[in-house]
Protein backbone atom coordinates (compact mmCIF):
# COMPACT_ATOMS: atom_id res chain seq x y z
CA UNK A 1 0.00 0.00 0.00
CA UNK A 2 1.33 3.51 -0.95
CA UNK A 3 1.02 5.33 2.22
CA UNK A 4 1.28 8.46 1.51
CA UNK A 5 -0.85 8.59 -1.72
CA UNK A 6 -4.15 6.97 0.24
CA UNK A 7 -3.81 10.02 3.04
CA UNK A 8 -3.81 12.64 0.19
CA UNK A 9 -6.85 10.86 -1.07
CA UNK A 10 -8.00 11.20 2.66
CA UNK A 11 -7.02 14.96 2.65
CA UNK A 12 -9.12 15.84 -0.45
CA UNK A 13 -11.94 13.49 1.07
CA UNK A 14 -12.12 15.70 4.14
CA UNK A 15 -11.73 18.73 2.07
CA UNK A 16 -15.14 17.71 0.12
CA UNK A 17 -16.48 16.74 3.58
CA UNK A 18 -16.62 13.21 2.52
CA UNK A 19 -16.33 12.12 5.86
CA UNK A 20 -17.49 8.16 5.22
CA UNK A 21 -14.78 8.11 2.73
CA UNK A 22 -11.91 9.60 4.65
CA UNK A 23 -12.88 7.14 7.86
CA UNK A 24 -12.47 3.72 5.55
CA UNK A 25 -9.41 5.36 3.79
CA UNK A 26 -7.75 6.04 7.61
CA UNK A 27 -9.14 2.86 8.94
CA UNK A 28 -7.06 0.98 5.97
CA UNK A 29 -3.84 2.65 6.48
CA UNK A 30 -3.65 1.94 10.15
CA UNK A 31 -4.45 -1.63 9.07
CA UNK A 32 -1.07 -1.31 7.64
CA UNK A 33 0.85 0.58 10.52
CA UNK A 34 -1.29 1.37 13.19
CA UNK A 35 0.99 3.61 14.83
CA UNK A 36 0.66 6.71 11.53
CA UNK A 37 -0.15 9.46 13.38
CA UNK A 38 -1.54 11.99 9.84
CA UNK A 39 -3.93 8.45 9.51
CA UNK A 40 -4.79 8.88 13.13
CA UNK A 41 -5.24 12.59 12.73
CA UNK A 42 -7.56 12.25 9.74
CA UNK A 43 -9.61 9.64 11.43
CA UNK A 44 -10.48 11.59 14.21
CA UNK A 45 -11.02 14.79 12.57
CA UNK A 46 -13.00 12.61 10.04
CA UNK A 47 -15.29 10.71 13.05
CA UNK A 48 -16.20 13.75 14.95
CA UNK A 49 -17.52 15.12 11.59
CA UNK A 50 -19.98 12.13 11.14
CA UNK A 51 -23.70 12.07 12.72
CA UNK A 52 -22.33 11.84 16.93
CA UNK A 53 -23.17 8.76 18.88
CA UNK A 54 -21.36 7.24 22.01
CA UNK A 55 -19.32 5.00 19.81
CA UNK A 56 -18.06 6.72 17.89
CA UNK A 57 -17.58 10.04 20.51
CA UNK A 58 -15.22 7.72 22.12
CA UNK A 59 -13.83 6.55 18.97
CA UNK A 60 -12.76 10.42 18.04
CA UNK A 61 -11.25 10.98 21.04
CA UNK A 62 -9.39 7.86 21.26
CA UNK A 63 -8.06 8.39 17.89
CA UNK A 64 -6.67 11.99 18.81
CA UNK A 65 -5.21 10.75 22.56
CA UNK A 66 -3.18 7.90 20.37
CA UNK A 67 -1.85 10.47 17.94
CA UNK A 68 -0.54 12.61 20.79
CA UNK A 69 1.10 9.60 22.68
CA UNK A 70 3.27 8.96 19.36
CA UNK A 71 4.12 12.67 18.82
CA UNK A 72 3.37 14.63 21.88
CA UNK A 73 5.33 17.61 20.99
CA UNK A 74 3.22 17.59 17.58
CA UNK A 75 0.13 20.54 17.93
CA UNK A 76 -2.12 18.63 15.07
CA UNK A 77 -3.96 16.00 17.36
CA UNK A 78 -4.42 18.39 20.32
CA UNK A 79 -5.97 20.81 17.69
CA UNK A 80 -7.93 18.12 16.52
CA UNK A 81 -8.59 17.22 20.76
CA UNK A 82 -9.13 20.53 21.42
CA UNK A 83 -12.15 21.24 18.41
CA UNK A 84 -13.30 17.99 19.99
CA UNK A 85 -14.05 19.07 23.38
CA UNK A 86 -15.02 22.55 22.47
CA UNK A 87 -18.54 20.69 20.71
CA UNK A 88 -19.36 20.22 24.77
CA UNK A 89 -21.25 22.29 26.91
CA UNK A 90 -20.32 20.50 30.28
CA UNK A 91 -17.71 21.01 33.29
CA UNK A 92 -15.69 18.12 32.48
CA UNK A 93 -15.20 19.08 28.81
CA UNK A 94 -14.17 22.77 30.13
CA UNK A 95 -11.92 20.91 32.48
CA UNK A 96 -10.24 18.92 29.57
CA UNK A 97 -9.99 22.27 27.35
CA UNK A 98 -7.53 24.35 29.96
CA UNK A 99 -5.35 21.38 30.37
CA UNK A 100 -5.59 21.33 26.40
CA UNK A 101 -5.34 24.75 26.10
CA UNK A 102 -2.20 25.35 28.69
CA UNK A 103 -0.33 22.92 26.12
CA UNK A 104 -0.79 24.12 23.29
CA UNK A 105 -0.15 28.09 24.52
CA UNK A 106 3.26 26.43 25.67
CA UNK A 107 4.26 25.33 22.66
CA UNK A 108 2.45 27.34 19.47
CA UNK A 109 4.48 30.31 17.74
CA UNK A 110 1.93 31.23 15.31
CA UNK A 111 1.26 34.21 17.19
CA UNK A 112 -2.30 34.72 15.57
CA UNK A 113 -3.31 30.75 17.23
CA UNK A 114 -1.51 31.94 20.72
CA UNK A 115 -3.58 34.99 21.16
CA UNK A 116 -6.57 33.10 19.98
CA UNK A 117 -5.63 30.10 22.89
CA UNK A 118 -4.69 32.67 25.44
CA UNK A 119 -8.17 34.59 24.95
CA UNK A 120 -10.10 30.82 25.00
CA UNK A 121 -8.49 29.80 28.12
CA UNK A 122 -9.23 33.23 29.71
CA UNK A 123 -12.85 32.33 28.87
CA UNK A 124 -12.35 29.21 31.28
CA UNK A 125 -11.07 30.88 34.30
CA UNK A 126 -14.48 30.17 35.88
CA UNK A 127 -13.75 26.22 36.04
CA UNK A 128 -10.36 26.31 37.56
CA UNK A 129 -8.09 28.18 39.29
CA UNK A 130 -7.17 31.55 37.93
CA UNK A 131 -3.77 31.69 38.81
CA UNK A 132 -3.00 28.67 37.13
CA UNK A 133 -4.06 30.32 34.38
CA UNK A 134 -2.27 33.07 34.88
CA UNK A 135 0.71 31.25 35.49
CA UNK A 136 0.69 29.44 31.86
CA UNK A 137 -0.01 32.78 30.00
CA UNK A 138 2.54 34.64 31.85
CA UNK A 139 5.32 32.41 31.31
CA UNK A 140 4.47 32.46 27.57
CA UNK A 141 4.22 36.11 27.65
CA UNK A 142 7.90 35.89 29.28
CA UNK A 143 9.57 33.58 27.39
CA UNK A 144 8.19 33.44 24.14
CA UNK A 145 9.67 36.03 21.72
CA UNK A 146 5.95 37.47 20.65
CA UNK A 147 5.15 41.08 19.07
CA UNK A 148 4.21 44.16 21.18
CA UNK A 149 0.95 43.71 19.60
CA UNK A 150 0.71 40.18 21.07
CA UNK A 151 1.84 40.89 24.11
CA UNK A 152 -0.62 43.34 24.57
CA UNK A 153 -3.56 40.94 23.80
CA UNK A 154 -1.97 38.38 25.84
CA UNK A 155 -1.54 40.93 28.74
CA UNK A 156 -5.24 42.52 28.47
CA UNK A 157 -6.40 38.56 28.80
CA UNK A 158 -4.97 38.11 31.96
CA UNK A 159 -5.92 41.78 33.19
CA UNK A 160 -9.33 41.12 32.39
CA UNK A 161 -9.82 37.64 34.51
CA UNK A 162 -7.35 38.69 37.12
CA UNK A 163 -9.55 41.72 37.93
CA UNK A 164 -12.79 39.01 38.71
CA UNK A 165 -10.70 37.59 41.40
CA UNK A 166 -10.92 39.45 44.85
CA UNK A 167 -8.49 36.47 46.29
CA UNK A 168 -4.45 36.39 44.79
CA UNK A 169 -1.31 35.32 46.37
CA UNK A 170 1.31 37.26 46.28
CA UNK A 171 3.27 36.04 43.62
CA UNK A 172 0.35 35.98 41.56
CA UNK A 173 -0.38 39.88 42.26
CA UNK A 174 3.65 40.63 41.41
CA UNK A 175 2.43 38.94 37.99
CA UNK A 176 -1.02 41.22 37.72
CA UNK A 177 1.92 44.41 38.56
CA UNK A 178 3.64 44.01 35.74
CA UNK A 179 1.14 43.16 33.59
CA UNK A 180 -0.71 45.88 34.46
CA UNK A 181 2.29 48.17 34.54
CA UNK A 182 2.95 47.36 30.77
CA UNK A 183 -0.21 48.38 29.48
CA UNK A 184 -0.74 51.84 31.45
CA UNK A 185 2.92 52.44 30.21
CA UNK A 186 1.98 51.92 26.47
CA UNK A 187 0.08 54.89 24.95
CA UNK A 188 -1.97 51.92 22.48
CA UNK A 189 -3.07 50.30 25.48
CA UNK A 190 -3.47 52.64 28.96
CA UNK A 191 -7.23 53.28 29.72
CA UNK A 192 -8.62 54.58 33.20
CA UNK A 193 -9.82 50.80 33.64
CA UNK A 194 -6.33 49.59 33.82
CA UNK A 195 -4.58 52.24 35.52
CA UNK A 196 -7.41 52.29 38.43
CA UNK A 197 -6.52 48.15 38.51
CA UNK A 198 -2.87 49.19 38.65
CA UNK A 199 -3.23 51.37 41.49
CA UNK A 200 -5.02 48.59 43.58
CA UNK A 201 -2.71 46.09 43.51
CA UNK A 202 -0.22 48.32 44.28
CA UNK A 203 -2.74 49.21 47.28
CA UNK A 204 -2.71 45.61 48.27
CA UNK A 205 1.05 44.84 47.86
CA UNK A 206 1.17 48.32 50.33
CA UNK A 207 3.75 50.32 47.63
CA UNK A 208 1.96 53.22 49.09
CA UNK A 209 5.36 55.81 47.34
CA UNK A 210 4.50 54.04 44.29
CA UNK A 211 0.97 54.63 45.08
CA UNK A 212 0.89 57.73 45.40
CA UNK A 213 3.24 58.98 42.87
CA UNK A 214 1.11 56.94 40.23
CA UNK A 215 -2.21 57.89 41.81
CA UNK A 216 -1.11 61.92 40.78
CA UNK A 217 -0.13 60.55 37.80
CA UNK A 218 -3.72 59.08 37.21
CA UNK A 219 -5.06 62.61 38.16
CA UNK A 220 -2.68 64.19 35.70
CA UNK A 221 -3.68 62.12 32.65
CA UNK A 222 -7.30 62.22 33.35
CA UNK A 223 -8.60 64.95 35.40
CA UNK A 224 -12.25 64.86 34.78
CA UNK A 225 -12.27 60.72 35.04
CA UNK A 226 -14.30 59.89 38.75
CA UNK A 227 -12.06 56.72 39.11
CA UNK A 228 -9.14 59.33 39.29
CA UNK A 229 -10.23 61.78 41.43
CA UNK A 230 -11.57 58.63 43.90
CA UNK A 231 -8.15 57.68 44.08
CA UNK A 232 -6.98 60.97 44.95
CA UNK A 233 -9.60 61.15 47.92
CA UNK A 234 -8.91 57.69 48.99
CA UNK A 235 -5.01 58.34 49.27
CA UNK A 236 -5.47 61.43 50.89
CA UNK A 237 -8.01 60.28 53.35
CA UNK A 238 -6.30 57.44 54.31
CA UNK A 239 -2.76 59.09 54.80
CA UNK A 240 -4.04 61.67 56.58
CA UNK A 241 -5.74 59.10 58.86
CA UNK A 242 -2.43 57.21 59.51
CA UNK A 243 -0.85 60.53 60.01
CA UNK A 244 1.80 59.46 57.38
CA UNK A 245 3.41 62.43 55.00
CA UNK A 246 1.45 62.77 52.00
CA UNK A 247 2.31 64.56 48.68
CA UNK A 248 -1.14 64.74 47.23
CA UNK A 249 -1.79 68.16 48.49
CA UNK A 250 0.95 69.50 47.54
CA UNK A 251 0.46 69.13 44.08
CA UNK A 252 -3.70 69.14 44.33
CA UNK A 253 -6.06 71.34 45.54
CA UNK A 254 -7.88 68.52 47.74
CA UNK A 255 -10.71 70.67 48.45
CA UNK A 256 -11.03 70.91 44.04
CA UNK A 257 -10.95 67.39 43.92
CA UNK A 258 -13.56 66.19 46.21
CA UNK A 259 -15.66 69.16 45.06
CA UNK A 260 -15.71 68.02 41.56
CA UNK A 261 -15.93 64.54 42.39
CA UNK A 262 -18.93 65.14 44.49
CA UNK A 263 -20.90 67.14 41.63
CA UNK A 264 -20.22 64.36 39.53
CA UNK A 265 -21.73 62.10 42.23
CA UNK A 266 -22.58 63.47 45.36
CA UNK A 267 -22.80 60.32 47.64
CA UNK A 268 -19.49 59.27 47.19
CA UNK A 269 -17.82 58.07 49.70
CA UNK A 270 -14.53 58.80 48.70
CA UNK A 271 -15.36 62.42 48.27
CA UNK A 272 -17.54 62.64 51.52
CA UNK A 273 -14.92 61.01 53.64
CA UNK A 274 -12.60 63.89 52.28
CA UNK A 275 -15.14 66.64 53.02
CA UNK A 276 -15.28 65.56 56.66
CA UNK A 277 -11.41 65.76 56.75
CA UNK A 278 -11.43 69.04 55.74
CA UNK A 279 -14.42 69.94 58.08
CA UNK A 280 -12.26 68.89 61.23
CA UNK A 281 -9.16 70.66 59.93
CA UNK A 282 -11.38 73.95 60.06
CA UNK A 283 -12.95 72.70 63.31
CA UNK A 284 -16.75 71.95 62.14
CA UNK A 285 -16.64 69.07 63.83
CA UNK A 286 -21.04 68.53 63.91
CA UNK A 287 -20.52 68.67 59.49
CA UNK A 288 -17.44 66.05 60.13
CA UNK A 289 -19.66 64.01 62.08
CA UNK A 290 -23.20 63.78 60.12
CA UNK A 291 -21.12 62.90 57.00
CA UNK A 292 -18.94 60.22 58.58
CA UNK A 293 -21.98 58.45 60.15
CA UNK A 294 -23.94 58.50 56.75
CA UNK A 295 -20.51 56.98 55.12
CA UNK A 296 -20.51 53.90 57.78
CA UNK A 297 -24.12 53.64 57.64
CA UNK A 298 -23.64 52.58 54.07
CA UNK A 299 -19.61 51.12 54.28
CA UNK A 300 -19.23 49.69 57.58
CA UNK A 301 -15.82 48.25 56.81
CA UNK A 302 -14.58 51.36 55.94
CA UNK A 303 -12.02 51.89 59.35
CA UNK A 304 -10.16 54.44 58.52
CA UNK A 305 -13.36 56.62 58.68
CA UNK A 306 -14.44 54.76 61.92
CA UNK A 307 -11.10 56.76 63.33
CA UNK A 308 -12.18 59.80 61.98
CA UNK A 309 -15.10 59.71 63.70
CA UNK A 310 -14.03 58.67 67.11
CA UNK A 311 -11.64 61.38 66.72
CA UNK A 312 -14.44 63.68 65.82
CA UNK A 313 -16.50 62.07 68.55
CA UNK A 314 -14.04 62.87 71.25
CA UNK A 315 -13.99 66.13 70.08
CA UNK A 316 -16.80 66.86 70.92
CA UNK A 317 -17.24 64.62 74.20
CA UNK A 318 -19.52 62.22 72.78
CA UNK A 319 -17.86 59.30 74.97
CA UNK A 320 -20.60 56.95 74.24
CA UNK A 321 -20.45 57.82 70.89
CA UNK A 322 -16.93 57.24 70.58
CA UNK A 323 -16.61 54.12 72.74
CA UNK A 324 -18.90 52.93 70.17
CA UNK A 325 -17.19 53.74 67.25
CA UNK A 326 -13.43 53.04 68.67
CA UNK A 327 -15.06 49.73 69.59
CA UNK A 328 -15.54 49.10 65.80
CA UNK A 329 -12.79 49.91 64.87
CA UNK A 330 -11.02 47.34 67.29
CA UNK A 331 -12.56 44.96 65.45
CA UNK A 332 -11.79 45.62 62.27
CA UNK A 333 -8.26 45.77 63.43
CA UNK A 334 -8.08 42.35 64.19
CA UNK A 335 -8.79 41.59 60.30
CA UNK A 336 -5.14 40.10 58.56
CA UNK A 337 -6.09 42.73 56.10
CA UNK A 338 -5.80 45.43 58.33
CA UNK A 339 -2.84 47.62 57.39
CA UNK A 340 -2.61 49.72 60.29
CA UNK A 341 0.35 49.87 62.09
CA UNK A 342 1.32 49.66 65.63
CA UNK A 343 1.66 53.22 66.19
CA UNK A 344 -2.01 54.01 64.76
CA UNK A 345 -3.00 50.73 66.76
CA UNK A 346 -2.18 52.30 70.01
CA UNK A 347 -3.72 55.32 69.26
CA UNK A 348 -7.05 53.36 68.57
CA UNK A 349 -6.58 51.73 71.88
CA UNK A 350 -6.16 54.97 73.69
CA UNK A 351 -8.98 56.68 71.58
CA UNK A 352 -11.14 53.48 72.85
CA UNK A 353 -9.75 53.86 76.48
CA UNK A 354 -10.31 57.92 77.17
CA UNK A 355 -14.03 57.48 75.94
CA UNK A 356 -14.58 54.78 78.12
CA UNK A 357 -12.91 56.02 80.84
CA UNK A 358 -14.32 59.42 80.59
CA UNK A 359 -18.22 58.12 80.65
CA UNK A 360 -20.45 58.59 83.00
CA UNK A 361 -21.62 54.89 82.82
CA UNK A 362 -19.89 52.58 85.67
CA UNK A 363 -20.20 49.31 82.74
CA UNK A 364 -18.03 51.88 80.51
CA UNK A 365 -15.49 52.40 83.56
CA UNK A 366 -15.61 48.40 83.89
CA UNK A 367 -15.30 47.95 80.05
CA UNK A 368 -12.22 50.26 80.23
CA UNK A 369 -10.32 48.37 82.50
CA UNK A 370 -10.52 44.73 81.25
CA UNK A 371 -9.87 46.24 77.55
CA UNK A 372 -6.92 47.17 79.48
CA UNK A 373 -5.67 44.10 81.13
CA UNK A 374 -6.31 42.27 77.31
CA UNK A 375 -3.89 44.86 75.51
CA UNK A 376 -0.92 43.44 74.57
CA UNK A 377 1.91 44.30 76.98
CA UNK A 378 3.54 46.63 73.96
CA UNK A 379 0.76 49.08 74.56
CA UNK A 380 0.17 49.08 78.11
CA UNK A 381 2.54 51.90 79.17
CA UNK A 382 0.78 54.19 77.07
CA UNK A 383 -2.52 53.11 77.93
CA UNK A 384 -1.81 53.44 81.78
CA UNK A 385 -3.06 56.44 82.81
CA UNK A 386 -6.84 55.50 81.22
CA UNK A 387 -6.91 52.42 83.49
CA UNK A 388 -5.89 54.19 86.22
CA UNK A 389 -8.52 57.02 85.75
CA UNK A 390 -11.20 54.23 84.92
CA UNK A 391 -10.23 52.67 88.43
CA UNK A 392 -10.24 56.01 90.22
CA UNK A 393 -13.84 56.27 88.74
CA UNK A 394 -14.73 52.32 89.85
CA UNK A 395 -13.40 53.53 93.12
CA UNK A 396 -10.47 51.07 92.92
CA UNK A 397 -8.49 53.17 95.34
CA UNK A 398 -5.68 50.68 96.28
CA UNK A 399 -5.76 49.29 92.49
CA UNK A 400 -5.41 53.28 91.08
CA UNK A 401 -2.63 53.85 94.17
CA UNK A 402 -0.96 50.98 93.15
CA UNK A 403 -0.37 52.44 89.21
CA UNK A 404 -0.32 55.76 90.16
CA UNK A 405 3.49 55.00 92.07
CA UNK A 406 4.38 52.62 89.05
CA UNK A 407 3.66 55.72 86.99
CA UNK A 408 5.46 58.11 89.16
CA UNK A 409 8.31 55.61 88.99
CA UNK A 410 8.41 55.10 85.56
CA UNK A 411 9.84 57.40 83.17
CA UNK A 412 7.09 58.62 81.24
CA UNK A 413 6.07 60.16 85.01
CA UNK A 414 4.24 62.97 84.53
CA UNK A 415 4.01 65.72 87.66
CA UNK A 416 0.96 67.11 86.46
CA UNK A 417 -0.73 64.01 85.86
CA UNK A 418 -0.17 62.55 88.93
CA UNK A 419 -0.89 65.38 90.51
CA UNK A 420 -4.06 65.61 88.70
CA UNK A 421 -4.75 61.10 90.06
CA UNK A 422 -3.65 62.02 93.26
CA UNK A 423 -6.90 64.98 93.51
CA UNK A 424 -9.11 62.91 92.29
CA UNK A 425 -8.25 59.69 94.43
CA UNK A 426 -8.08 62.43 97.73
CA UNK A 427 -11.52 63.83 96.37
CA UNK A 428 -13.29 60.59 96.39
CA UNK A 429 -11.97 59.81 100.02
CA UNK A 430 -13.75 63.47 100.97
CA UNK A 431 -10.56 65.03 101.59
CA UNK A 432 -11.34 68.50 99.96
CA UNK A 433 -8.59 70.09 101.10
CA UNK A 434 -5.91 68.06 100.01
CA UNK A 435 -7.16 67.81 96.86
CA UNK A 436 -7.42 71.53 96.48
CA UNK A 437 -3.80 71.37 97.16
CA UNK A 438 -2.83 68.87 94.49
CA UNK A 439 -4.42 71.13 91.96
CA UNK A 440 -2.47 74.29 93.30
CA UNK A 441 0.83 72.55 93.00
CA UNK A 442 -0.09 71.86 89.26
CA UNK A 443 2.68 73.81 86.65
CA UNK A 444 0.79 73.00 83.53
CA UNK A 445 -3.08 72.83 84.26
CA UNK A 446 -3.44 72.43 80.58
CA UNK A 447 -3.13 68.59 80.28
CA UNK A 448 -5.94 66.99 78.56
CA UNK A 449 -5.89 63.47 79.55
CA UNK A 450 -7.65 63.84 82.99
CA UNK A 451 -10.24 66.91 84.07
Amino acid sequence: MDIKAQLKKAREAINKKDYKKAVDICKDVLNEDKNNYIALVFLGLSIQETIPNNARTRETEKAFRKAIEIDSDNLLAWNGLANYFEKFDTAEAKLELIKIYAFIIGKETNEKKVIDYCEKLCALYKYTNVEDICRVIYNKVETGNLSETALACSRSSLASILKETNELSQDILVVYEDVLSHLISNTMTVTPDYYSQYLLVLYRLRKLDLLVNHTLQMYKMYPEDITSMNWICKMYNELCIENKVSFISSFTNIEEVYEKLLLLEPQNTMGLFTKALCDVKNENFLDAKKYLRNIVAVRSGLIHAWVLLTRVNLSLHCYNDASESAMFVCKLMQSPKCTFDDTLKLEVHKLYLEALSRSPEIADWENAIDHYLTLDEKYKPDCLPYYIRANINSDNITEAEKWIKCLEDSTQSNSDLIGNFMAQLLRKQQKHKEAFGCFTKRKNPKFRMVS
